[in-house]
């Protein structure tokens, strides 16, 4: 593996593979208008899995036009606020679309 995705990937291992544990994750986002076209503000909670678990979450932003765009965030804490600055309107913004996580999640 090493050769074709070069880097330390012990989190991913630990995570998912030696320590199995599924974790639980709470989520809501508000979007606001800004002086460069909107912040999206993405509040995570995390439970059910050691603190030092680590994972990416892919978080799509859906626009009015049609068009999307995905962020990954480094999930590394229980708590964790993401702030994102968007040129265009998102219509919807998507925790883990397509059940890309193995996760429970649930918006609140």
């Amino acid at each position: 593996m090493e050769r074709v995705a070069p880097g330390d990937w012990r989190f991913f291992f630990d995570a998912w593979i030696n320590n199995a544990a599924i974790p639980s994750y709470t989520w809501n986002y508000k979007v606001e208008p800004n002086a460069a076209g909107y912040q999206v503000t993405i509040n995570i909670k995390r439970s059910d899995v050691p603190d030092d678990f680590m994972t990416l979450i892919p978080i799509r932003f859906d626009y009015e036009d049609g068009t999307s765009g995905m962020i990954f965030l480094p999930n590394k804490h229980s708590e964790q606020v993401l702030t994102q600055k968007v040129q265009k309107k998102p219509r919807a913004v998507v925790f883990a679309p397509d059940h890309s996580l193995l996760a429970k999640v649930r918006r609140g």
